[in-house]
């Protein structure tokens, strides 16, 4: 039962026992990392001398009943050598009826205060023992094997570590009260080292292993045997030999280390990408090994395993021989992945091979532009010290060959970007008709040009809203400093995205974080392979909040002249008291091109400015008015006022600064603040001529002639235009995931400039502020660098953007839903 609660938590681990932490099976110890001492320090001349083999031991007794020594064995901390640890005094016995029972005699360093841990789910059978420690609310599991009066075994650390466990018989009553005695370097340490340190590794460990089997270091040698197998070039029978023996040692262990040692084995092998068949041999002994229970949480893993054996087949035989129908086995195969940057590759060099210039383009075009393709491919190469040219590379040369110039590169790539979303398109249930007013969801999400794990979020977000009307669908996008300097960040979008901190549980924000009408959703970032099932996972989030009617009605129009934009706002339907209640207005632009460091190469609905501030508006009697005609030119100059405070205080320039801001649209919502629930929301295009005056020549951006149009009300909204979809660019897919990014945390409140910070309200709540971020090492930051720190420029303050107009007579209020 041990094994199968552990085994989806085991199926995670890349490395064999030996690896975790060195206090992960201590209970109760008081030894901290920084005591152990390494056993080849002249000082420590009492652990040197106990460096002896296992074979000074009773192993005379035939049964489990008796009285024995528990025995973790970890690695040191930082160190390539591991430490023995006597951690327990475990007493069992058998009663007449031949049940066996348990109990913990002693622990080593039992703090004051503390109980001795209880033994606890006791099961025998043959010779295997199963049973866990329990304290308070920490648990070990532990597996035994007895073999020749030795029971080896594992136990399941504190860290999701598999760690190897030895009970040795003793006929002692109590643990040794020297420390060197109970923690002591484990056995034919030097010699391990040896090995380790010689010039053919591989073998020297292999060797260890065949000659102490029983020695902990065997099952680490074995680690790093196959730790290597995807860097160096080993041979498939030296392989074959090692991976027979690692799993005939690990068996020793238990079937849990043997389970364990034997996936290790498979990941470890895959990743060489030239052995499918040993691969397949090995994952078809591990589904023997299973039980069907354990085959039901292992399937994701034998599905994607079994998908990357059929690749690395039908790679391996294109290179072989070019033929038609190992061509078109890979075309099939790339269909189903369409991530997986090892099939465009290969694609990609037949292409070329055959001389076929628009595939090859296709291809390679494919692999520079869509996020994290080339840069999987790059650390694969680098780490078998393979040089090639990068596909960005060879899809210039290939372009300007046949087009003569770069000219059209870019248009090319944005259309595989697009194209990406129109592939992997979503479908919503239907939409059907509501009673009354349809209540709309907005869906914000809060982004960082440079972050990587925000650009899945943001290609399905898109999809999302290319798929769902804009009259129950609007999305508006925040950006800020949180994965590295973004141009498009703001203090006003920042300031919204601080405010998240208070329905957080650790009082922080990130980046990716997305919400639906005000609520926080789990999901966060992933690689590109992992882009449909986020778009799945994001649905099931927004079909609930479909469909669903509201007497809740926001009145919008935005309407530019003469350098000025008169914004308006109105609500009805809401029930008095609104003291909880805010109105809270974007200006966002529809469209922004920039190519980001994480691939991405544009962004829509881009939150510029918050007439209002963050805070929002309060009501006023019995609903929200709010009226006011705002300096677009003032707008523009404060965007990039920040920018260039940002840039001196962050030692930092952007290359480019996207202010265009010629088609912008007003987006107004109701918040509670004390519940965070969004209750309606509206969004109309911003009418007339979007003039900013001066600092149109200063951001390059094109001039708009001034014309009488009028205010487009909220109720005549139309939709976008559709995005043209993509010539046919195949996308692609990686089956081999790397680790998953994490989230990147957000800077500090305190690192926006004071100048710009200044004018952008406070959130109605203080929020307590998020852990400062690092700052970049280099002036050009990678795609997951954090956002440098900057201090507060010294700019007089400017004169306020907007001036209130007298406000209309509310319209009356009908009562909420």
């Amino acid at each position: 039962m041990h094994r199968v609660l552990l085994l989806s938590y085991c199926s995670l681990l890349l490395l064999l026992s030996g690896c975790g932490d060195p206090g992960v099976t201590d209970l109760n110890s008081s030894d901290t990392p920084d005591e152990i001492k390494n056993p080849f320090d002249e000082s420590n001349a009492n652990a040197t001398a106990m460096n002896s083999s296992y074979d000074n031991i009773d192993r005379s007794r035939t049964s489990f009943e008796g009285t024995w020594i528990l025995t973790s064995t970890t690695p040191a901390p930082k160190q390539q050598f591991m430490v023995d640890f006597d951690f327990a005094l475990v007493e069992i016995t058998k009663d007449a009826a031949g049940n066996y029972q348990g109990k913990v005699a002693e622990t080593s360093n039992l703090p004051e205060g503390l109980e001795i841990p209880e033994l606890k789910d006791l099961k025998v059978e043959d010779d295997t023992i199963l049973f866990a420690l329990h304290q308070g609310d920490k648990i070990l599991p532990c597996e035994g094997k007895l073999q020749d009066g030795l029971i080896l075994g594992s136990l399941f650390g504190g860290n999701r570590m598999i760690l190897p466990l030895r009970m040795v018989a003793t006929q002692e009553t109590s643990l040794s009260t020297k420390q060197e005695e109970r923690h002591r370097e484990t056995p034919d340490t030097p010699e391990y080292l040896k090995a380790l340190q010689s010039d053919s590794p591989q073998n020297a460990l292999l060797e260890f292993a065949e000659k102490h089997p029983e020695n902990p270091y065997s099952l680490r040698a074995f680690s790093t045997i196959f730790s290597l197998a995807p860097v160096k070039d080993f041979d498939r029978d030296y392989l074959k030999a090692a991976a027979a023996k690692c799993i005939e040692v690990s068996s020793l262990y238990g079937d849990r280390m043997m389970i364990n040692s034997l996936q290790s084995v498979i990941l470890n092998l895959l990743e060489t990408h030239k052995h499918p068949d040993l691969v397949e041999t090995y994952l078809k002994k591990l589904e023997t090994e299973m039980t069907d229970e354990e085959r039901e949480m292992m399937s994701s893993m034998l599905e994607n395993s079994n998908k990357a054996i059929n690749i690395d087949r039908a790679i391996l035989a294109l290179e072989e021989s070019s033929t038609p129908e190992n061509l078109t086995q890979l075309e099939s195969l790339q269909k189903e992945s369409p991530f997986e940057e090892r099939i465009l590759l290969a694609l990609a060099n037949e292409a070329v091979k055959q001389d076929q210039q628009d595939q090859a383009i296709q291809y390679f075009g494919e692999l520079a532009t869509i996020p994290f393709l080339e840069e999987k491919l790059l650390r694969r190469w680098k780490m078998q010290q393979i040089e090639n040219p990068p596909p960005s590379v060879t899809f210039k040369e290939l372009w300007e060959k046949k087009n003569g110039d770069l000219v059209g590169i870019d248009e090319y790539q944005d259309e595989i970007l697009k194209n990406l979303v129109t592939v992997h398109s979503i479908e919503p249930a239907e939409k059907t008709e509501v009673e009354g007013i349809r209540r709309k969801v907005l869906c914000e999400f809060f982004t960082s040009a440079p972050c990587q794990p925000c650009v899945v979020p943001d290609l399905a977000l898109t999809a999302a809203d290319n798929a769902l009307d804009d009259d129950e669908f609007i999305m508006l996008i925040y950006h800020n400093h949180a994965g590295g300097p973004d141009p498009m960040a703001n203090p006003m979008s920042m300031a919204r995205h601080e405010s998240l901190a208070r329905i957080t549980e650790d009082k922080r924000v990130a980046s990716p974080m997305v919400t639906l009408n005000g609520k926080l959703l789990p999901l966060r970032g992933g690689f590109i392979d992992t882009l449909p099932l986020w778009e799945e996972l994001f649905m099931e989030e927004v079909e609930p909040l479909r469909n669903h009617s509201s007497r809740v009605k926001i009145n919008l129009s935005a309407h530019a002249k003469n350098k000025q934009l008169h914004v308006q706002a109105t609500t009805e339907g809401l029930v008095p008291p609104l003291t909880k209640m805010r109105l809270k207005l974007a200006l966002a632009e529809e469209h922004v091109d920039y190519v980001s460091t994480n691939g991405l190469r544009s962004y829509e609905m881009v939150v510029r400015f918050m007439p209002g501030g963050p805070a929002g508006i309060e009501a006023s009697n019995e609903g929200f008015t709010f009226d006011q005609e705002i300096d677009l030119e003032g707008i523009k100059r404060e965007l990039l006022d920040y920018i260039e405070a940002f840039e001196d205080q962050a030692n930092y320039r952007f290359e480019e600064k996207p202010l265009q801001m010629k088609k912008m649209y007003l987006v107004g919502f109701i918040q509670n603040e004390e519940t965070n629930e969004i209750l309606q929301v509206e969004k109309v295009p911003v009418t007339g001529a979007l003039n900013y005056g001066i600092m149109d020549e200063i951001t390059n951006a094109p001039k708009v002639e001034e014309k009488e149009t009028e205010p487009a009300a909220s109720e005549e909204e139309v939709k976008p235009e559709t995005k043209p979809e993509a010539e046919p660019a195949k996308p692609e897919e990686s089956q081999s995931t790397p680790e998953k990014p994490e989230e990147t945390p957000a800077k500090e409140k305190a690192d926006i400039p004071e100048a710009v910070e200044a004018k952008a309200d406070k959130p109605a709540e203080s929020p307590e502020k998020p852990a400062a971020e690092e700052s970049p090492a280099e002036p050009e930051p990678a795609a997951e660098d954090p956002a440098p720190e900057t201090a507060s420029p010294e700019t007089p303050p400017e004169e306020p953007l907007a001036k209130e107009i007298p406000a209309k007579e509310a319209p009356a209020e009908s009562p909420a839903p």
